[in-house]
C-alpha cells in the first residue's frame, strides 16, 4: 500500500425492491500503510460520512452494503461491509430516480477533473416543486464539504483524499471542490449507477 495507490467505493442502496449505487473514489494521500487499505477506506467511510448522510435520507431507502476495492496500480476482489442500515427521515421517499447531485471539481481545470455522485432516497419532505429545501442544501453541503477533507485510515499510515477518477487515462485528481445542485436529479434511467 502506498501513495498513489486508489480505491473505489461503492454504497449499495436498496429502495422499493430496487438496487442502486453510488460510487465514490479515495486515493492514498501520503504515507505507506500496513494491512490492507480496503478495510481502512471502509472505516474512514463509516466513521466519517456514513451517518451525516443517512440522516439526509428517507428511511425507506436501505444502505445494504458498502464495498471497496483496489483499483489502481493492481484490482484486487471488493471487500464487503454488510451495512443494513436505513436513512433517518420518516418520510416517503421520491422515485428512486430522482436524485440529490452533487459535482465535484479536481485539481485540473478542464472537464475530465469534474465528477458527479448522484444519492438516491430523498425525503419527498426535502423538496418542494423539485427544489432542495435550504435546511437540506445547508445539510448535503456541509456533508459534500466533507469529500474535500484528507483522512487517516485505520490501521494508521493511511491517509486518503477523495478524487475523481479517470478510467481512460487511469489519472486521479483529488477533489477540491464539491458542490450540491439545489434541484433534484430526475435520471432517465429507472436507477441509480456509477456516479463519480
Amino acid at each position: 500500500m502506498a501513495a498513489g495507490d486508489v480505491y473505489e467505493l461503492r454504497l449499495n442502496w436498496l429502495q422499493a425492491n430496487q438496487k442502486l449505487a453510488t460510487v465514490m473514489h479515495a486515493v492514498q494521500h501520503d504515507g505507506d500503510g500496513t494491512g490492507d487499505g480496503r478495510t481502512a477506506v471502509l472505516g474512514v467511510w463509516g466513521d466519517n460520512l456514513q451517518v451525516p448522510l443517512l440522516a439526509l435520507l428517507s428511511s425507506e431507502l436501505l444502505l445494504a452494503s458498502a464495498q471497496c476495492r483496489k483499483i489502481k496500480p493492481t484490482k484486487t476482489q471488493p471487500f464487503f461491509d454488510t451495512v443494513n442500515d436505513p436513512g433517518t427521515i420518516s418520510s416517503e421517499a421520491l422515485p428512486p430516480n430522482s436524485c440529490y447531485l452533487i459535482n465535484t471539481y479536481g485539481q485540473t481545470t478542464g472537464r475530465k477533473g469534474n465528477g458527479r455522485m448522484y444519492i438516491p432516497g430523498v425525503p419527498r419532505s426535502a423538496q418542494n416543486n423539485g427544489r432542495i429545501l435550504s435546511s437540506f442544501v445547508t445539510g448535503l453541503q456541509t456533508w459534500a464539504n466533507l469529500l474535500n477533507n484528507v483522512y487517516e485510515g485505520d490501521p494508521s499510515g493511511f491517509h486518503f483524499k477523495f478524487c475523481v477518477y479517470s478510467y481512460a487515462d487511469l489519472t486521479a485528481r483529488i477533489i477540491r471542490i464539491s458542490q450540491l445542485e439545489t434541484e433534484i436529479r430526475t435520471l432517465r434511467s429507472r436507477t441509480v449507477g456509477v456516479g463519480a
